[in-house]
């Protein structure tokens, strides 16, 4: 995984500048093929110092997890 261009994608999808993102960490894994398809970037961890931006990003997880969770 090249970490640079794993920055940018996640920093264009998010339309976050990149130095706002904190040093990478990669997990090892024997499952190489998870690094295909949709799960080519990783993911990613997002932290909020803004409460009303956390309480709108928790109330979409929600919104999402409703529609696709068990």
């Amino acid at each position: 995984m090249n970490i640079e261009n794993e920055t940018t994608f996640w920093s264009e999808t998010l339309k976050i500048q990149k130095k706002q993102f904190m040093k990478p960490y990669i997990k090892d894994s024997l499952f190489k093929k998870i690094n295909r398809g949709s799960f080519g970037h990783g993911t990613c961890t997002i932290r909020v110092g803004n409460a009303k931006v956390a309480k709108e990003t928790l109330m979409g997880l929600r919104v999402i997890q409703d529609h696709f969770g068990p």
